[in-house]
């Protein structure tokens, strides 16, 4: 009964709230209405989103661990600001974080933000939240009160400040500066306090054509928090990390690092830590790939040695073969092997089969898979082969990859799977549908006062693989929105202002299945009058050596899919981005 009155419920205010904007004299609007069901956040519901040319919104609500849960948010243009009111997503991201990019947290309440060429600023004010919900709706639970001041500032061409501060019942105050002497190199510092706690972290980026180094040494508390608020999203590096990529020439690269992670399993559950170490070689020969990788982990005491060997071969480029050897040993359990054989047919661009053997704990399993692409329609089957450091005693698992999309009269159903961090498999199910009200879009006789007017500036470039092939589907975020690329590897993003934007690769949210890493990307760019506008280049690169998510909640492996972007512990996608 409790559901059921809840759905009367969202549904009544979904109506409420759709009258209300369809009476506002903002004409020009698209509404984006989904919902669905996911194992991975044990949760279910759905959202409305309305975007316009002066603002955007979105309500959400539905069911998370059996509890009945709301979140709403409303940004609108005044003059030079954004205003918002509501669960707002806040990204907290330090320029030391080179590992882990993707920091959020909710907060409930109202803000500003203004951003200027040189400079921006984010205030907020009202209470955390903790998140609940899903890629298709989004919700918060309030729990302290709290201000967040946000602000940063290019104080040169090579340097930039970052501040961030919260004062809440644990005070929040981290600085830091970046520098880029090079285009190739960038190194950063941070200090200060995280929720009451000491903090310091440092760090050095630097990439050329043959050789890519990451470092960062962070030192804090154990108990040391951005903010204290739960969110199994967020993972924090730990120590020291490195991570070192060197291709003397196309035909081979090398790989190595090393992690510290602190992660939580699930969204209440104390910070797990883990210590990663990998070591990789890959060579490519005509149409032949072969290497090895060696891990090693420790979790709670227990460590964990892994070994992986592969080989590949395409047969003139309508099959491909591939086989695994997968050994782990931890503690005092009995050493773990599997062996596995992928045959791959391409039958067309639309279709190819997979067959897949695997042999382990001493018998030999057959599955079937695959992936058949129209435009209606789209399906994969693949199977992962993952390393999880969270789970000792059987490191290396093999994981069913689903991704299902279908189109039909108008709306988008899907259905996918993602490895959590302990090791199962998880389920997202959803359903999504585009409604537009196009009054004021276009007048009588011709262009009205009220008519939406696309911005003037653009983003636009390709993106390319390591052969110089066009890529589709990678996603990139530009001034903080995800942007993808079309099938010919293009992508465009539209701007209202001329001025210097954020650029980055953001390989987890790929929308096609492997590991990848980006070759080469800008860290910022200009945005250009559209008829004036030069392309930026951007190269991918699959990493087929790497069966390890040093992420525990991003896995990948040769020979094997990522899930869907729907479904990775990432930022919601239907969370509003700030407006132009």
């Amino acid at each position: 009964m409790k559901r059921k009155s809840a759905v009367r419920f969202l549904a009544g205010l979904a109506s409420l709230l759709w009258l209300v904007l369809a009476a506002s004299p903002l004409s020009a609007q698209i509404f984006k209405i989904q919902g669905g069901d996911s194992t991975l956040f044990q949760a279910e519901g759905g959202s409305l989103d309305v975007k316009a040319p002066n603002y955007e919104g979105n309500l959400g609500a539905g069911f998370f661990d059996g509890h009945f849960q709301l979140g709403a948010v409303m940004r609108t243009k005044f003059r030079d600001e954004t205003l918002i009111g509501g669960d707002d997503a806040i990204r907290f991201n330090l320029p030391t974080d080179i590992f882990d990019g993707g920091y959020y947290f909710y907060a409930r309440g109202a803000g500003i933000e203004r951003s200027e060429k040189d400079q921006s600023l984010y205030f907020f004010g009202g209470v955390t939240s903790t998140w609940l919900g899903t890629s298709f709706f989004q919700s918060a639970r309030a729990e302290n009160p709290v201000a967040i001041l946000f602000f940063d500032r290019k104080l040169s061409q090579r340097l930039h400040f970052y501040s961030r501060g919260i004062l809440a019942h644990h005070k929040t105050s981290l600085q830091s500066l970046e520098w880029r002497p090079r285009v190739w190199l960038k190194t950063a510092v941070t200090g200060g306090l995280g929720s009451g706690k000491g903090y310091f972290a440092t760090s050095f980026d630097a990439e050329t054509r043959k050789l890519a180094l990451q470092a960062a040494y962070i030192a804090a508390s154990s108990d040391f928090r951005r903010i204290t608020t739960p969110s199994i999203l967020n993972s924090e590096a730990d120590r020291g990390n490195v991570e070192v990529t060197y291709r003397p020439d196309s035909y081979m690269s090398f790989t190595g690092g090393h992690r510290d992670l602190l992660q939580p399993l699930t969204l209440l559950s104390p910070l797990e830590e883990a210590t990663v170490n990998n070591l990789g070689a890959n060579f490519h020969l005509v149409n032949t790939n072969f290497g090895i990788g060696l891990f090693n982990s420790a979790v709670a005491g227990m460590k964990t040695n892994g070994t992986n060997f592969y080989a590949g071969h395409r047969i003139h480029d309508r099959v491909e073969i591939t086989g695994n050897y997968f050994q782990s040993r931890s503690g005092t359990y009995k050493p773990e092997s599997m062996v596995t054989g992928t045959f791959r047919e391409i039958i067309s661009p639309r279709l190819s089969l997979l067959q897949l053997a695997t042999h382990a704990a001493g018998q030999w399993n057959l599955a079937y898979g695959g992936q058949f692409l129209t435009n209606r329609f789209s399906a994969s089957v693949d199977y992962q082969n993952v390393y999880l450091p969270f789970e000792p005693q059987r490191p290396f698992q093999q994981a069913l990859a689903v991704n299902v999309t279908a189109r039909l009269h108008g709306v988008q159903w899907t259905a996918a799977s993602a490895v959590a961090p302990d090791g199962h498999v998880r389920y997202t199910f959803g359903v999504t549908t585009y409604l537009y009200r196009y009054k004021g879009l276009m007048g009588s006789q011709g262009p009205s006062a009220d008519s939406y007017s696309f911005p003037k500036y653009v983003v636009q470039g390709i993106v390319l693989d390591e052969t110089g092939k066009p890529f589709g589907g990678a996603a990139l975020r530009i001034n903080g929105t995800l942007v993808y690329s079309d099938d010919s590897g293009r992508f465009l993003y539209r701007c209202r202002r001329h001025a210097e934007l954020n650029f980055e690769v953001e390989p987890s949210e790929f929308l096609v299945p492997g590991v990848f890493k980006a070759l080469k990307a800008p860290g910022s760019v200009m945005p250009q009058l559209e008829d004036q506008a030069t392309d930026i280049r951007v190269v991918v690169e699959m990493v087929r050596t790497t069966p390890i998510g040093l992420h525990p909640s991003k896995p990948g492996g040769q020979g094997a899919g990522v899930a869907d972007p729907l479904n990775t512990p990432q930022l919601p996608a239907a969370t509003p981005q700030p407006l132009q």
